[in-house]
């Protein structure tokens, strides 16, 4: 359980029973651990605003080739792209065209595609 006391600070606290029927409790402060998801969800809405406000269309895959943000900017830029890119497939998914350069140069893509 997570409680905020009225002091702001943040507890957890676990409830465990014993073998013989009785309880205990650990009670942790975990004040700083809020303040940090605070902090990682403001810097995470500024990147997404960033991403978003970029007027070239934009696509992260992350390292197993599944695509984990796109813009809308891809919309305009690449409509193709985009329509399949709303579903959130992975490379292999996208047109040979769509294929992006990475570790291998002049290596096949899983679309068809030749990596530059």
């Amino acid at each position: 359980m997570i409680q905020r006391l009225a002091d702001g600070r943040w507890l957890r606290i676990r409830h465990h029973r014993t073998r013989d029927g009785g309880w205990w409790r650990i009670r942790s402060d975990i004040t700083d651990l809020k303040a940090r998801e605070v902090e990682l969800q403001r810097a995470e809405a500024r990147l997404a605003d960033a991403i978003e406000a970029m007027p070239e269309g934009f696509m992260l895959w992350n390292p197993d080739d599944r695509l984990v943000v796109h813009n809308g900017a891809l919309g305009r830029v690449d409509p193709a792209a985009y329509e399949i890119a709303t579903a959130r497939p992975g490379l292999h998914r996208f047109p040979a065209r769509a294929c992006r350069p990475r570790r291998h140069p002049g290596r096949r893509c899983r679309g068809g595609g030749v990596r530059a």
